[in-house]
């Protein structure tokens, strides 16, 4: 997949948001097998709700060509932040599967903060960051 990075702000400062512009089967060509890897996010850092949590990734060789090395099964977590939950995608177990790779629309929001005439207005913005599938 490839990606851009947004700049979005919020009451912290600068925010680097990750959005998927395309998607295309991969593959890690050191690994002989179809598995699932850890992948962490570190969210809220340097906050008293700073979270570490493995979202996970499949990587790995498949046997037959046309197989790629792909989650089949997922689950979610919320976890507890300064503006409330984020719900998070987690990655629980792999398999070589035929491809159909393409992008769907997700949806994340953030929240931004304005100063306006001595005061502060809270907005928040929904972003579509997509992701492969």
């Amino acid at each position: 997949r490839s990606q851009d990075l947004q700049l979005r702000s919020n009451r912290d400062g600068p925010l680097m948001v990750p959005t998927i512009r395309s998607c295309y089967p991969t593959r890690d060509h050191c690994l002989k097998q179809c598995e699932r890897r850890p992948s962490i996010y570190y969210l809220f850092p340097d906050s008293k709700y700073q979270t570490r949590i493995d979202v996970g990734k499949c990587v790995g060789e498949c046997n037959e060509s046309d197989n790629n090395c792909v989650p089949i099964k997922r689950t979610t977590v919320s976890v507890r932040g300064a503006n409330g939950p984020v719900v998070m995608e987690m990655i629980l177990e792999c398999q070589c599967r035929f491809p159909e790779c393409y992008k769907e629309d997700y949806f994340e929001s953030y929240w931004e903060y304005k100063r306006c005439d001595n005061s502060t207005i809270q907005l928040e913005k929904i972003i579509n960051v997509g992701r492969c599938v």
